[in-house]
């Protein structure tokens, strides 16, 4: 066991050895896992959000843009039961925007008033957050009439793959990262894993100066879909410091697809080790 004598007492300095600001790139040797890259830590779960590039913004920068809102109308939730008066059932897409639903059962219309109630005949209630929703028509309404449900949702994230014009495909709105050294697996909200490894760096010298970490990466799935990007974060510097604001930054690619999307994750205490090699 051969050691190197590198004391990570910054950390930055040993991952790679670089001057400040310089650009490491990997190459065949960085094919299996390396304990070189063992201290920066990007696991974790981010959360995508849409953005908006306005031009407006003096320095051109991205800003983190509003959620989407996305109408749905006449959802179907099945017929009305001869001598039935309780209904309930789930909206399929939440979050919910207060003051936005109606739900009509036969011909009782209910609607909320903004604070999770549904108003109309014996009334109701409809969760915001999961979309569970409960009526009372107060009479007997008849069988076999429609309950239908019009409402608005919020969407975060970034659309990918539409199938059709008009509709809106597979949705991506988090990415669950888990880093071991230079190799990273990501699994997204739609159940869909990327493996891949991180293919280059930039990382200042002085692990005693606090300074941005930024490492480039390239993962792709099963299905052919691939992402490029990079994981970013401010290293605060010192002996025992954090990793904060971090972030991913990247390209989906499927296809003739092709959709930026941007993640942010929380900060990590980082406590440099010794770097060892066989």
């Amino acid at each position: 066991m051969l050691q190197r004598n590198v004391l990570l007492t910054g950390a930055l300095a040993a991952l790679i050895g670089l001057t400040v600001g310089c650009e490491w790139t990997g190459t065949s040797s960085e094919e299996s896992w390396n304990d070189a890259y063992s201290w920066v830590n990007f696991s974790g779960t981010y959360r995508l959000y849409v953005v908006n590039v306005s031009a407006d913004d003096e320095d051109g920068s991205e800003k983190a843009g509003t959620l989407t809102k996305i109408n749905v109308v006449n959802e179907n939730h099945g017929t009305t039961v001869n001598g039935k008066q309780n209904y309930s059932g789930t909206l399929r897409e939440t979050p919910i925007v207060a003051n936005s639903v109606t739900i009509q059962i036969g011909e009782v219309v209910f609607r909320d008033d903004g604070a999770e109630k549904l108003v109309g005949a014996n009334g109701g209630t409809i969760e915001y957050g999961t979309g569970a929703w409960s009526a009372r028509t107060q009479e007997d309404t008849g069988p076999g009439l429609p309950i239908r449900a019009s409402y608005t949702y919020e969407r975060s994230g970034s659309v990918i793959n539409p199938s059709q014009p008009g509709k809106t495909g597979a949705t991506l709105t988090q990415i669950i990262v888990n880093q071991q050294g230079n190799l990273l697996t990501f699994t997204d909200n739609n159940a869909v894993v990327y493996n891949g490894r991180i293919t280059g760096a930039n990382v200042p010298s002085d692990s005693s100066t606090a300074g941005n970490v930024r490492l480039n990466f390239e993962v792709t799935a099963a299905n052919g879909a691939k992402i490029i990007g990079t994981l970013s974060g401010d290293w605060s510097g010192g002996e025992n410091g954090r990793l904060a604001n971090r972030l991913l930054r990247g390209t989906y690619i499927r296809g003739g697809t092709r959709v930026e999307v941007q993640g942010v994750s929380g900060s990590v205490a980082i406590t440099p080790m010794p770097i060892t090699s066989d």
